[in-house]
């Protein structure tokens, strides 16, 4: 399903529990589609959301527009459950923290799930605001080949290890399911 904020309504989300996958989807890949499905099933998430940014500053402009990476990503997903959307360009959002926040105060009956996988733990440092996710959304955070290290190793992680722990209340969860080894960078320089 393709959506854009103007469709993303209160009734398909009150009082559900929705994954978010935030990303360039430069291209969407079965790794995507992947987490996604385990979050439904293994999380008991009713829907997930796949967040296409208009552009990740910590990435080189995209080739191809915000659209055309959403059009295809609704292709690669092909799931009732799973939401395409460009929310963050709707609601010119600079960043994911602000996104968060305005879906937080806008379906406050939801509870969200962000879903990463572990290799963004390298540079989740660097996102705005990053340490205060947990106060909008429960975390996930996938395993993949590598980069299991990434939990103690980086401040990012750390973080969210210690945060797994309070109150005895999921808010954050690794999830031992390895993701498929292969990444959008690997697709565009055509080694996978």
């Amino acid at each position: 399903m393709y959506s854009n904020q103007k469709t993303l309504s209160l009734q398909l989300l009150n009082h559900k529990k929705v994954g978010l996958l935030g990303g360039s989807f430069n291209p969407a890949h079965i790794g995507h589609l992947t987490i996604s499905k385990y979050a439904l099933t293994e999380l008991g998430l009713d829907y997930v959301i796949w967040l296409v940014t208009p552009q990740n500053p910590l990435k080189p402009p995209y080739e191809q527009g915000m659209e055309e990476r959403a059009d295809y990503a609704s292709k690669v997903a092909n799931h009732p459950n799973i939401i395409i959307s460009t929310i963050e360009q709707d609601i010119k959002s600079p960043c994911t923290y602000y996104t968060l926040t305005y879906l937080h105060k806008n379906f406050p009956e939801t509870e969200f799930t962000w879903l990463m996988g572990v290799d963004c733990l390298a540079t989740f440092h660097l996102w705005e605001n990053f340490d205060e996710f947990i106060d909008l959304v429960n975390i996930a955070i996938f395993d993949r080949k590598g980069c299991s290290d990434y939990i103690t190793s980086t401040p990012a992680g750390r973080l969210l290890q210690k945060e797994s722990l309070k109150n005895g209340k999921f808010r954050v969860v690794f999830c031992k399911n390895e993701l498929t080894d292969i990444s959008s960078t690997e697709i565009r320089q055509g080694t996978k």
